[in-house]
């Protein structure tokens, strides 16, 4: 006779007593609860956080990057979408809460 459980994870409703699901691993208990994966940037939004952690204005940016302001205010808004941000104040304190090391290499680079 096979047992009640064969193939199929364990779970409250089949052990008396039980309280959870037996997760395979730590990862997969993580994306269960829904936690969001970290933002991925292109290129370009990668240069123009770096800028926004050093200060730079969207003008510098803009002439840094070869970009007209109107494709620099495009990439802003993307950038706000992927971290969340709700303004581009929110936005520059994100950078500077998750971007420390982008912050840092220009400011101890030089010119």
């Amino acid at each position: 006779m096979k047992p009640a459980t064969a193939g199929r994870p364990v779970t409250s409703a089949t052990v008396k007593g039980a309280t959870s699901t037996n997760t395979a691993s730590p990862v997969a208990a993580v994306a269960a609860k829904g936690a969001p994966a970290p933002p991925r940037f292109t290129a370009e939004e990668t240069i123009l956080l770096r800028g926004l952690a050093s200060g730079a204005s969207s003008k510098e940016m803009a002439a840094q990057m070869r970009l007209p302001r109107e494709s620099l205010y495009r990439l802003i808004g993307d950038l706000r979408r992927k971290t969340g941000a709700t303004s581009d104040t929110a936005l520059a304190v994100w950078v500077l809460r998750n971007m420390s090391s982008a912050a840092g290499e220009r400011r101890s680079g030089g010119r």
